[in-house]
């Protein structure tokens, strides 16, 4: 029969604690791994679909262009539009040739793609006749022009052009989706493996600083190992189902551990058993301490805590949106930043505004996804009452009518993969400072998010100071 872990010499315990300390690592560590390298991989095909269809979006643009301009040619006998024609024109294979390339993956598409060269090589084949003719034989243009609907080229391309793009926004939503999966499965593992390590570290603490004090007392010592044994299995059990909703209760059951064993030692007169004591107090000070990160972070979500303090509106502002910008990775977006030259401090936790801002930015640049013209308006305004106004404004499709009246609750959101939860938090997040956040009901067109924080006059600031 093996020997109880009690009994083990020390040295034959530490490298059992540290045989289970490596066994938890790995058992969290290779999930975490496993799902990382899948996140990257999945991310990796949603930034390629990404590309497709940036592509897709300049090879059409670049063949409107180009008949436009040869129309105002033709019109208007315009060397402007002319020069304009012919940089569109030559600029059309090369946007095919990278279509081709980013789309080698995929039979289905290429095969689209190279019909897609086809058609839109004899329609620039026919622009470059009638071109060629010029406004001089304008008859002749027209003979061309109805020539030209007879051979449907204009239809197919513009058919082609659905299909290629259709299939990638599907190929888009499902990749997205496996990453969205991936990265939560990370998450998990990452989670774990931090609770685990946790585990593991309280549980050697523990099992060195009292083992002195049983190994004192043979017969006490067995019958506190049974109990410890007993315990143990108890908690770890417990802990393993609680691990997926939070983590309180796995700290409250250690702070009841330590306090439990702290009393044991009561009333026991030995230099080793004061630094016993000394350790427990400084793992209880611990797990108290992470308990009340934890409970921060729940005070905060429901009561809106912060810490402000005076910021500049406008490098706070423009750190938001170039962090944004960074993490959308997306060169299509035109940023415009407007501000106010009466503003210039505002009494803010500049980390929590800036997040509200980056939700606003990220959200803007979402809704311009497929959007011809892509402008993103970021503008700071003096409000009445010492009030600063933080607008965010995008030239996308506006908001669906279904969700406007509940924009701001808790997991309503009109994104596939949304969870409908960002517009809520940073509602609150504006509102424990003090503001107010909506939309503007006034936007022509797309949308605009606009918040308020609390103003700090320049002249008070140095009056202050």
């Amino acid at each position: 029969m093996n020997a109880p872990f009690w009994y083990l010499s020390r040295p034959s315990r530490v490298l059992t604690l540290i045989a289970l300390a490596a066994a938890l690592t790995i058992l969290a560590g290779f999930p975490l791994s496993l799902n990382m390298l899948r996140f990257r991989e999945n991310l990796a095909w949603v930034n390629h679909t990404n590309e497709v269809l940036r592509q897709l979006s300049a090879t059409e643009r670049a063949l409107l262009e180009a008949e436009s301009s040869e129309r105002g040619y033709l019109l208007t006998a315009d060397a402007t539009y002319l020069s304009t024609y012919n940089e569109w024109k030559d600029a059309i294979p090369a946007l095919l040739s990278s279509l081709r390339g980013l789309v080698t993956d995929n039979t289905v598409q290429q095969k689209r793609v190279d019909d897609l060269s086809l058609d839109i090589k004899a329609r620039l084949e026919e622009l470059a006749r009638a071109v060629q003719l010029g406004p001089q034989r304008l008859a002749d243009v027209l003979d061309i022009l109805k020539s030209a609907r007879t051979t449907q080229l204009t239809p197919r391309i513009i058919q082609s052009l659905s299909q290629l793009r259709q299939t990638e926004l599907s190929l888009l939503e499902a990749r997205q989706a496996s990453a969205d999966r991936s990265g939560i499965f990370a998450t998990i593992s990452a989670a774990a493996l931090f609770v685990f390590a946790l585990i593991s570290a309280t549980f050697g603490i523990f099992i060195f600083e009292h083992q002195r004090t049983i190994e004192r007392e043979r017969q006490l010592q067995e019958v506190q190992a049974q109990l410890f044994q007993l315990s143990r299995l108890t908690s770890v059990g417990e802990m393993a189902a609680a691990i997926a909703h939070e983590l309180n209760q796995p700290l409250a059951a250690m702070m009841n551990y330590l306090r439990g064993s702290k009393r044991l030692l009561e009333g026991i007169s030995d230099e080793r058993i004061d630094k016993a004591r000394d350790a427990l107090d400084k793992a209880a000070s611990q797990s108290l301490r992470a308990g009340e990160v934890i409970r921060r972070l729940r005070d905060f979500i429901t009561q809106g805590e912060i810490t402000p303090k005076v910021e500049n509106a406008r490098t706070m502002v423009e750190e938001a949106v170039a962090i944004a910008l960074r993490v959308a990775n997306d060169h299509t977006v035109r940023v415009a930043m407007q501000f106010d030259g009466s503003v210039t401090y505002v009494l803010v936790d500049k980390i929590q505004i800036q997040q509200v801002i980056v939700n606003l930015v990220r959200n803007a640049i979402e809704a311009m996804e497929n959007t011809v013209r892509r402008e993103l308006t970021v503008s700071t305004r003096a409000a009445e009452d010492g009030m600063v106004i933080i607008k965010v404004a995008d030239s996308g499709p506006g908001i669906d009518p279904s969700v406007a009246p509940k924009l701001f609750q808790p997991f309503i959101t009109s994104k596939r993969n949304g969870t409908g939860i960002g517009l809520s938090i940073s509602r609150t997040i504006v509102e424990s400072h003090g503001g107010q956040m909506a939309v503007d009901p006034a936007a022509l067109e797309g949308t605009t998010f606009y918040f308020t924080v609390r103003g700090v006059a320049s002249e008070k600031l140095q009056s202050a100071e």
